[in-house]
């Protein structure tokens, strides 16, 4: 493996990378060496449902209140719409 070859932690200017590319490389230098026992398997599927459990509630979240507040269940008296308050004050030309 020559020295200016990524997969080569020690190689060219390792000495600047930083924190996050030294521990890539070194994952990718001893990724072969490892093995995954079942539990550490279940421990990484439940935290990737985890997150993505979370993302589609706070979409849904986020998309239930935006109709809420579009079809005015929600501030029913507090949303003034522009048109309405351009019609209704008169030194506005509303063309």
């Amino acid at each position: 493996m020559s020295d200016t070859d990524p997969r080569n932690p020690y190689g060219y200017n390792y000495e600047e990378f930083e924190y996050e590319s030294k521990v890539f490389y070194k994952y990718q230098q001893i990724k072969k060496y490892i093995h995954f026992i079942p539990e550490d398997q279940e421990k990484v599927t439940n935290a990737n449902f985890i997150y993505i459990g979370g993302m589609f509630l706070a979409t849904l979240c986020s998309l239930g209140s935006g109709y809420l507040i579009r079809s005015s269940y929600i501030f029913k008296n507090k949303i003034i719409f522009l048109h309405k308050f351009i019609q209704e004050y008169p030194k506005i030309y509303y063309g």
